[in-house]
């Protein structure tokens, strides 16, 4: 058998030395099985207990107006097309970085193309 300091060299772990470490029972002074500490279950303790309830669709819904194609088949008139940043990566890092913005498609992020014999809208 392996030791644990050779199987470490060799960037290998026995899965059962892996099983027994995430198997290991939780003590006592680490909490309640349920991970609920005191201040939780006092909190939820009045709460009602669970009731199965049934949801019932109903599909009658109607618009009073005629239904509205949004797309022509043949190209994007009519709709307006937003690209945020040139690098995807900076998207959420809080960047002072100007977007490219509204109706700025330069690369042809979105178009029409054929699928299949129909027309497709491609982003």
């Amino acid at each position: 058998m392996r030791s644990i300091e050779s199987g470490r060299r060799a960037g290998q772990w026995s899965a059962s030395l892996i099983a027994m470490f995430l198997l290991a029972p939780v003590g006592a002074a680490e909490g309640p099985p349920d991970g609920s500490t005191p201040a939780q279950k006092a909190a939820i303790a009045d709460d009602p207990l669970f009731r199965q309830q049934s949801l019932v669709l109903d599909a009658s819904v109607t618009s009073p107006r005629a239904a509205r194609r949004l797309f022509n088949g043949r190209d994007l008139s009519g709709w307006d097309t937003w690209l945020g940043y040139a690098n995807p990566a900076i998207t959420y890092t809080g960047s002072r970085e100007a977007v490219i913005g509204l109706n700025h498609d330069g690369a042809g992020v979105f178009s029409v193309s054929q699928e299949d014999g129909r027309p497709a809208i491609r982003v």
